[in-house]
Formats: C-alpha cells, structure tokens, sequence
C-alpha cells in the first residue's frame, strides 16, 4: 500500500522588510507564509511508527522558515517563495514537494483598497535549479 503524506502550515507570520520600491522595503510589513509539504514517500514511515524521527518535524520547520526569512530583503514575493522553498529542500531532509503560498498583508501599494497580495509557488526536489 502506497501512503501520502502532507503537512500544511498556515499562516505563520513573517515580518519583513520588502518591494519593489525603496520607500515599500523601508516599512515593516507582514507576510503571511503558508504551504503545503509532501513527505518523501520512500523515506516517511511516521504512520507506521508514530515516531517524530520518522517525519518532518513541523516546529523545526516553521523554526527553519523565520530564522532564514529573517535574513532576507527580496523585491518580489515570487522571489521570497524560490528562496524559502530551496532552502527547505536544502536543510531539511524528506521533502518531496512543496506549494507555497506566500501573502503581502495589507499590500502597501494596494492600500487604499484594503486589498492582500499573494503568490503560489510549487518546488520539486528533483530539479531545483
């Protein structure tokens, strides 16, 4: 029997400074981070043995995400989500595939509508560039 395995974290708050503009990346704005992750299925066994060994362990995860966006002052979410995702698959083992969806709330240049911006972005293991 074949089994899939995916972990969903939602909105885990990133505070940063970014944009396209020298005046957006000035301000502190949040990003609302969440994704999808597919387990590798040949390496997952947590169902089998309710071990936290045997899986992604999603407070490391989530831990892994703040530390490293932290660092980071990108111009573009779609860029945001490429360096999330790449260091995911880099540092943390057991990750097959990933969906990312990455939101600017409020938009600092949609404000006046009260509008959020968001992206999605899906990485694979295999061929990441």
């Amino acid at each position: 029997m074949m089994v899939d395995t995916e972990i969903l974290l939602s909105n885990l708050i990133l505070p940063m400074h970014m944009g396209v503009t020298e005046n957006e990346r000035s301000q502190l704005q949040t990003i609302l981070f969440s994704g999808i992750f597919t387990l590798d299925p040949k390496g997952n066994r947590s169902h089998l043995t309710d071990r936290i060994e045997d899986t992604v362990d999603y407070a490391r995860l989530a831990s892994a995400i703040k530390e490293f966006s932290s660092s980071l002052t990108p111009h573009l979410l779609e860029s945001l989500g490429y360096l999330l995702g790449k260091h995911i698959l880099d540092t943390l083992p057991g990750i097959s595939k990933m969906s990312l969806t990455l939101t600017k709330t409020p938009s600092p240049l949609l404000r006046e509508t009260g509008a959020d911006v968001s992206i999605r972005i899906t990485l694979n293991r295999e061929g990441i560039i």
